[in-house]
C-alpha cells in the first residue's frame, strides 16, 4: 500500500487537510451565502463590488501620498501602546469626519468635501483600524 503523511500504510490514503475541520465547513457556509445573495441580490452586489474597488483604489492612492507612517504615527506599531496610539489617531480622523457628516445633516451642506468623500473616509479608516488591529499594517 501506500504511505500516508502519519506514517500510516493504506491502498485508501486519508485526506489530510491543513485548515482544521470548523474553517473548512466556515468557508463552505460562506461560499453558499455569497452565491445566495449574488443571485438574490444582483445589482446590489456587483454595486458593492464596485464601491469597494473604487475605496481600494482611493487607499491606496492616499498611501502613496501618506505612506505607513501617518497611521503608525513615527512607530513600528509593536508593543500594546503603539497601537492604542495610533488607534486614538483614527478614532480622532474618523469623529472628524463624523461631525462633518453631522454638520452636513444638521446645516445642509458643509465646504470643502462631499458627503460622499464623508462616506469613503469613514469606511477607508475603518479597514485601517482593522489592518492597525490585527497588526497588518505592514509594508
Amino acid at each position: 500500500g501506500k504511505s500516508n503523511p502519519d506514517g500510516s500504510r493504506s491502498d485508501n490514503p486519508k485526506i489530510f487537510i491543513d485548515k482544521p475541520e470548523k474553517e473548512i465547513m466556515r468557508k463552505t457556509h460562506d461560499e453558499i451565502m455569497i452565491e445566495k445573495f449574488e443571485k438574490e441580490y444582483p445589482q446590489l452586489s456587483q454595486s458593492f463590488k464596485k464601491v469597494q474597488e473604487e475605496q481600494y483604489r482611493l487607499f491606496a492612492s492616499k498611501m502613496s501620498d501618506y505612506g505607513l507612517d501617518n497611521i503608525a504615527l513615527g512607530t513600528k506599531l509593536e508593543t500594546k501602546d503603539e497601537k492604542k496610539m495610533s488607534l486614538s489617531g483614527i478614532f480622532f480622523r474618523m469623529n472628524d469626519k463624523i461631525n462633518r457628516w453631522k454638520t452636513f445633516l444638521t446645516k445642509g451642506e458643509v465646504q470643502n468635501e462631499s458627503l460622499t468623500d464623508t462616506y469613503k473616509d469613514l469606511s477607508n479608516y475603518g479597514l485601517i483600524a482593522l489592518l492597525v488591529e490585527k497588526d497588518q499594517w505592514k509594508k
